[in-house]
């Protein structure tokens, strides 16, 4: 049984998808572009999921790699003093992820995708803290994209 099974009973399928894409998510900003469709094929082989959490996944993952270079964009205008490649990676995928789902996904409030987002990190950041930085940026994108619209 998977690690994210055990846990399954007690969470939502989405939850569960936000964890499995930011994994993914992770996993795919170590390889190459070309060796993307294999590394997704590998993934989901060895994390078999319900339709509807590999859906929604796919779909987070999707938005993040479609819009990528406008999505770092906004993550970079939304924190202070950091440069993108200095965010650890987990934090830099989680705010993609949940800043993907914001702009592009219109069936999820942004708060919950804000409040998903900090959650996640309180269980995998890089840091204790984490969760307060992914708070911090994730609430930035908020007032300055989301609300202005």
């Amino acid at each position: 049984m998977a690690s994210w099974e055990v846990r399954g009973s007690r969470l939502g399928k989405r939850r569960i998808a936000r964890e499995l894409g930011l994994k993914l998510l992770y996993q795919l900003e170590l390889v190459r572009p070309e060796a993307h469709e294999a590394t997704i094929r590998t993934f989901w082989e060895d994390h078999p999921a319900d339709t509807d959490v590999e859906l929604f996944a796919s779909l987070l993952v999707k938005k993040v790699i479609d819009h990528q270079p406008k999505i770092d964009e906004i993550i970079k205008e939304s924190v202070d003093n950091w440069e993108l490649n200095r965010i650890a990676r987990v934090e830099r995928n989680l705010l993609r992820l949940a800043t993907a789902e914001m702009l592009y996904l219109d069936d999820v409030p942004p708060k919950a995708s804000i409040n998903e987002a900090i959650e996640i990190a309180k269980m995998y950041g890089s840091t204790k803290r984490s969760f307060q930085f992914v708070n911090g940026v994730l609430n930035n994108v908020y007032r300055r994209y989301v609300i202005k619209g």
